[in-house]
């Protein structure tokens, strides 16, 4: 599930699920906004029962649910969750890690914002591991502060808090002078949502955008070459187009007589 935007939507339980899956399963390069839900809605993205599940590079932003992500059961190897941008509404969890699924995740280089006890934002800016006191998830069964989710294992490592959020444009992007930008693990994705290289500065961002160039907008349109569903094709074959970015490509193809 790699390079999707989810806004503005009405669900009744889960937005996105992973259940029961024994693939290796990958939510990458993902927008989830102004999402809403029912009053019996779990989660915007929920796993249940699927290991080696990789959470990298996505933004949760204003989704009205108890919880951004939650591992609701069954989840207990290969489970990885990284350079992710949470910013709930207020009085949600950013991660809900339930009993069971904790022993062997792997939470690293995301940053959190909460607004859990519901008095308004928290004063100044920063990025720190120890000053706030706001509530960020729930850690088999125990309410976290960022500083208690680093500490509740040796796998969840270099986890932040930014006051006031993450530094996001109006378009869920992340802003100039955001704390999200190179503060990221490396590897984990060759592009961002948009199809731009990762890193683009001196190391990769936190969230589904990368942050450094002047982003014209998704388009059917060509940075890269415009692909075809098929290696070859008839002359009366119909042309497909992958989402791309940049000005509108002109593409020529020559038909193959042999195949008719």
């Amino acid at each position: 599930f790699e390079r999707n935007t989810l806004r503005d939507n009405y669900f009744v339980s889960v937005l996105v699920t992973i259940w029961r899956s024994s693939l290796s399963n990958m939510v990458r390069n993902n927008l989830f906004a102004n999402n809403s839900a029912s009053s019996t809605a779990r989660a915007t993205y929920e796993t249940s029962y699927a290991n080696n599940t990789k959470i990298y590079h996505n933004t949760f932003v204003n989704n009205h649910v108890p919880r951004e992500v939650c591992l609701r059961t069954g989840c207990t190897e290969g489970v990885e969750i990284k350079n992710n941008v949470f910013w709930p509404t207020p009085g949600s969890y950013c991660l809900d890690v339930a009993r069971g699924c904790t022993e062997n995740l792997v939470c690293a280089s995301n940053v959190f914002f909460s607004d859990f006890k519901q008095d308004g934002y928290p004063p100044g800016f920063g990025f720190s591991t120890t000053e706030n006191t706001e509530i960020v998830g729930s850690w088999n069964g125990k309410q976290m502060t960022t500083d208690d989710w680093n500490k509740a294992s040796q796998n969840n490592t270099g986890n932040g808090y930014a006051f006031e959020g993450p530094g996001l444009d109006k378009n869920m992007r992340l802003a100039a002078g955001s704390l999200c930008v190179d503060r990221g693990a490396p590897g984990l994705a060759g592009e961002d949502i948009d199809g731009r290289p990762r890193p683009l500065g001196a190391g990769c961002d936190i969230g589904a955008h990368e942050h450094g160039t002047p982003d014209p907008g998704r388009s059917l349109a060509g940075a890269r070459a415009a692909e075809l569903d098929g290696q070859q094709m008839a002359s009366d074959a119909p042309l497909h187009w992958a989402a791309c970015q940049g000005d509108l490509p002109t593409i020529t193809y020559r038909a193959d007589r042999s195949l008719h």
